[in-house]
């Protein structure tokens, strides 16, 4: 039977959060997909009750979420919509937006990743926005205009209160950033596209020197001039060309940067999670200076495509089966232990909400990730077990970890109520915040046995209703 503890607390301090040794650990989610799938019909789940995804993820332990910001996905606006309410653009600054807003408001932190391209930026494709194609052989003009776009868009974020906390300059970016200068894209007779880059390749090292160190001073200042200072990330597809990247990057100049991202998938890169955890040991050790974090990775629960789009990630690792979602469950854990015991600072996964719908893509109706979503499309999109990774119990983490968010629990009778499960040997600690941008510190609780506690915060004037805890230590 659980001890209820019930707590009635008003402002106790307004120091900074978390202490100076608790640095938070990211358990992190990529959302980029959401409001679209929302559009398209998907309906979320959880034990046959309907959910808020962005609650429903943070409620289970996700504090980061990941979300893509492409210049302008012009394609988009000739695929056909499956219903009035799928919108012509998605991944646009709009909608990137409005997803950074419903993860601030589940208590989630954001990492916004700028492809700088109008469609995927990836190893292969690198291809400059359209509307910049003007400058695309003048390094000079063209690192100008990558600064005035990303201070454009996180001075304009933050004038809502919506800063990211991590900034990933590109996406997967082994060779570089804006390397072409022509997006091709071909409509097939089955109304399909096939969408590669082309055109000129430039990728010296004074032209990426002059583009990244651009947005490293365009994320620097906006971060000066804000209550949240985000963090710079880079991101390199494949555990395999972690050292080599950053190796040229460091030795090109680009060196004003605080996370070393990679994207890891069984299917594409092999290698076993050991092997990975072991690239970061190797990783920490040459650039101490950096935290690594897996900024990508997905492995899938089922072998079925259900839909007209094939499903990605069709190769599993022969240590992880058979499929299921507990198995998924495990994978991601075992992922994310080797990652702390690497010394690594986070695990983002890739898409686990892209459920089927009606939808098109330019290659295909449906998901391309059914088969990986947290939500299982074999039993009404109700949340199975691989989407509950973020809440295990991992060794070794002596950092800040989410427990509970607020949802606005009493908000209507002036107090917001949050309730959670305690243990005892843990400290925590909650924050309230009034605009999602200034985080107070509330309160804490070392509770000396097992049971429920109940934090009540009573609103102020303005009416605050944003409320999250954090659990210290192991």
């Amino acid at each position: 039977m659980k001890v209820r503890n019930v707590l009635s607390l008003g402002i106790a301090f307004a120091a900074g959060f978390l202490c100076a040794d608790a640095e938070v650990f990211y358990f992190g989610n990529d959302l980029s997909y959401v409001n679209q799938m929302e559009d398209c019909g998907a309906v979320f789940r959880e034990g046959d009750a309907v959910v808020d995804p962005f609650v429903n993820m943070a409620e289970h332990g996700t504090n980061l979420v990941r979300v893509r910001l492409w210049n302008d996905p012009y394609w988009q606006e000739d695929i056909p919509r499956a219903t009035e309410a799928v919108k012509a653009q998605y991944s646009n600054l709009e909608d990137v937006t409005k997803t950074i807003r419903r993860s601030k408001e589940a208590g989630m932190a954001v990492a916004l990743d700028f492809h700088f391209s109008d469609f995927w930026a990836d190893p292969g494709r690198q291809v400059i926005p359209r509307d910049w194609g003007d400058v695309a052989a003048d390094d000079d003009a063209l690192a100008q205009r990558l600064y005035e776009y990303v201070v454009a868009v996180l001075d304009g974020l933050d004038a809502d209160g919506l800063m990211p906390e991590i900034v990933t300059l590109g996406n997967e970016s082994n060779s570089g950033i804006l390397l072409q200068d022509e997006l091709h894209v071909h409509r097939k007779p089955n109304g399909f596209m096939e969408i590669e880059g082309g055109g000129t390749w430039r990728d010296s090292d004074e032209r990426l020197s002059k583009l990244w160190n651009a947005g490293i001073r365009a994320v620097r200042e906006c971060g000066q001039r804000s209550d949240i200072d985000p963090k710079i990330a880079l991101h390199v597809a494949d555990p395999n060309a972690m050292l080599s990247f950053f190796d040229r990057m460091t030795r090109i100049g680009i060196t004003d940067f605080d996370l070393a991202g990679i994207s890891y998938y069984y299917a594409w890169h092999k290698g076993s999670i050991r092997e990975m955890g072991d690239i970061l040991r190797a990783f920490k050790a040459k650039y101490p200076q950096y935290g690594s974090i897996v900024l990508e990775t997905g492995y899938p629960w089922d072998t079925a495509n259900i839909d007209g789009l094939a499903n990605i990630i069709s190769d599993p690792d022969p240590q992880y089966l058979p499929l299921s979602p507990e198995m998924q469950r495990r994978y991601y854990v075992d992922l994310t232990q080797e990652v702390i015991d690497a010394g690594g600072v986070g695990v983002v996964v890739w898409e686990p909400l892209w459920v089927s719908t009606p939808c098109r893509t330019p290659w295909g109706t449906g998901s391309s990730h059914e088969h990986v979503a947290y939500y299982d499309h074999r039993d009404n999109n109700n949340l199975h077990a691989g989407g509950t990774w973020m809440e295990a119990d991992y060794t070794g983490l002596r950092v800040a970890r989410p427990v509970a968010v607020s949802n606005f629990s009493g908000a209507q009778e002036g107090r917001v109520e949050v309730a959670f499960g305690v243990s005892p040997g843990s400290e925590y600690q909650i924050e309230r915040s009034d605009d999602l941008r200034d985080w107070k510190a509330s309160g804490s609780l070392r509770p000396q046995s097992e049971g429920e506690a109940i934090f009540t915060i009573e609103l102020d004037e303005k009416g605050s209703s944003f409320a999250r805890v954090w659990k210290l230590g192991e």
